[in-house]
């Protein structure tokens, strides 16, 4: 099986908090990809808006890679705008970074989401909620929403083999869930 059949075969669609990022995909390697538009401009926008297609038109380009930036020297960060997707209306995300790039008309796109890669991976195909410590399995449905939001936001994504000069760094089968003091103890010995 050649890569490229292999990298799409395994891909997902992005999603954060349950809500799906809408033409992002990622794969268990960490490659993420889009099929987004770039470089659109305003008379576009304004053209596909009037037609009422322009989440048609924007959402699908041809699948190219997309490299997001070296967040720490390890870490890769990646930046999603939120136009198009269920988080756009949440009052969370609402005032979030807007560029003020008037060259491909970015700021008409509003807030941007900016995660790093391994905390998107885990969102997209382990979300913490399918995935809970066996001592709060039985507990978890029982809890309200709002100790279920604090416990969520407890954990963090940890990298089982923290060596980053690795392949495997950015793989899946390289990530975990951990509770924020675990892994800062695990970074500590």
């Amino acid at each position: 099986m050649s890569a490229l059949v292999q990298t799409i075969l395994i891909m997902k669609q992005i999603t954060i908090n349950n809500n799906i990022i809408t033409g992002y995909y990622v794969n268990e390697f960490g490659e993420v990809y889009t099929t987004r538009r770039m470089y659109m401009n305003q008379y576009t926008i304004a053209k596909h808006k009037k037609n009422g297609t322009l989440k048609e038109y924007c959402c699908n380009a041809e699948l190219r890679r997309v490299k997001g930036s070296v967040h720490m020297k390890k870490y890769r960060l990646h930046e999603f705008p939120l136009i198009f997707t269920d988080l756009e209306n949440m009052p969370r995300y609402k005032n979030l970074y807007k560029p003020k790039d008037r060259r491909c008309n970015k700021s008409n796109w509003g807030p941007r989401l900016g995660i790093q890669l391994h905390t998107l991976m885990m969102e997209t195909f382990k979300p913490f909620e399918d995935n809970l410590p066996p001592d709060l399995v039985d507990e978890w449905d029982n809890l309200s929403d709002v100790v279920k939001r604090y416990i969520k936001n407890g954990m963090t994504v940890d990298h089982i083999d923290p060596d980053y000069t690795k392949d495997t760094f950015h793989h899946l089968s390289n990530l975990q869930w951990l509770t924020k003091s675990d892994n800062s103890r695990k970074g500590n010995s």
